[in-house]
């Protein structure tokens, strides 16, 4: 079923099968749904309302669907994938030009993220934004959760996926804000990397709900996972681990903590905690 476009709906084109180039749509967004999903759901509500809202009629919002798209021919002309699908991947068109690929807008800071694009791409002087001031950016929630922690210890990146090689000692976490034992393994790895014995430690924050699975899986080998976190030594991935939330856990974290800096762990990144 078409989204309600108001009055001129000839700005949606749904197509059941195969996707058109980015040279043929001029300016236009790309939506991959996946009806099964609620987030792909909330993406495509919210991205009409952004169409409504700061778009003019020239766009184009062209919807396929995830359960017959062929993903290998995508990606040859769209570039890596932005997820594992059905989140409601957006893919920005202008003037027959990918200039952005997004994971979806099913949360607040992914709808900021789109208010952003419609900021960047409309032509109104003003422009009527939702209001999301009772909700903290990925940035301010991380800096709220991590308080204490020395500013040269911490690295935080909302959408990219950061490189390890050149990082001789660092804990890598997969933040979610809405995920408590995310938020609960941030605190707990910002808590003990505050120790003088930790002072050497780096503690690289990636956004769970907006990280390049292309390069998670590149660089990790693995999709992104909300309260992962892998141990880097020497640019390597030494360890893993799951939920760092419990008081079991966290005796163990402030081991493994001291045992990275003194010895060799002995162990392989397929070692996790549950």
């Amino acid at each position: 079923m078409s989204p309600d476009f108001g009055p001129d709906q000839r700005q949606v084109i749904e197509l059941d099968n195969g996707f058109p180039t980015p040279e043929s749509l001029d300016c236009a967004v790309v939506l991959v749904r996946a009806h099964w999903s609620g987030y792909s759901k909330a993406s495509l509500t919210n991205l009409v309302a952004a169409f409504k809202g700061g778009l003019d009629s020239s766009w184009k919002l062209v919807i396929l669907d995830t359960d017959t798209l062929d993903f290998a021919a995508f990606t040859k002309i769209y570039g890596p994938f932005p997820s594992s699908g059905g989140w409601g991947e957006a893919f920005w068109i202008k003037h027959g030009v990918l200039i952005h690929s997004d994971r979806g807008y099913y949360n607040a800071p992914l709808i900021k993220l789109l208010w952003e694009r419609v900021r960047e791409f409309s032509l109104l002087e003003t422009l009527v934004l939702p209001d999301l001031s009772n909700y903290d950016s990925f940035s301010e929630s991380v800096l709220k959760n991590c308080k204490g922690l020395p500013e040269a210890q911490l690295e935080v990146y909302e959408r990219e996926c950061r490189e390890i090689q050149d990082l001789k000692f660092a804990v890598v976490t997969l933040y979610h804000i809405n995920r408590s034992q995310a938020v609960v393994t941030l605190r707990a790895l910002a808590a003990e990397l505050q120790l003088p014995a930790s002072q050497h430690f780096r503690l690289i924050v990636l956004n769970a709900d907006a990280v390049s699975f292309h390069d998670m899986t590149r660089i990790f080998g693995e999709a992104p996972v909300a309260a992962r976190t892998y141990w880097i030594r020497s640019g390597k991935i030494a360890s893993t681990d799951d939920f760092l939330s419990m008081a079991a856990q966290r005796d163990y974290l402030k081991q493994k903590l001291h045992s990275f800096l003194d010895a060799d762990l002995g162990t392989s990144s397929t070692d996790r905690r549950p």
